[in-house]
């Protein structure tokens, strides 16, 4: 963070006079998001364990088709990657799912 500061001011020629205070504004800012991301996958795995929704073949595909088109790669690649049952993909559309799952909640009690 220091060295974006001295960057910031070397090469966009804007002053930081009290780095030391941005620096800490910063500091304070990246320990609540990094709280926030621990907490957030405490609670996934939390949700993974006690919902485990079911992940069909069709759906492991279906992705692995989006990756490709993402990645501008082929089916092969992907599978070569994720393996040719593309299992490592389950726990991103699970993870999916729950999320989904959790916005209708939301959705539905507004």
């Amino acid at each position: 963070m220091r060295h974006r500061l001295q960057y910031d001011t070397l090469i966009n020629h804007v002053p930081h006079f009290h780095a030391q205070a941005e620096l800490a504004d910063q500091e304070d800012e990246y320990r609540v998001l990094a709280f926030y991301e621990a907490k957030s996958d405490l609670v996934m795995k939390k949700l993974l364990t006690e919902w485990n929704p079911a992940v069909t073949r069709k759906e492991l595909e279906e992705e692995a088709e989006a990756v490709a088109m993402r990645q501008n790669s082929t089916i092969d690649m992907v599978k070569s990657f994720f393996g040719e049952d593309l299992a490592m993909l389950e726990r991103d559309i699970k993870e999916r799912k729950i999320k989904d799952r959790i916005l209708e909640a939301s959705v539905s009690m507004s």
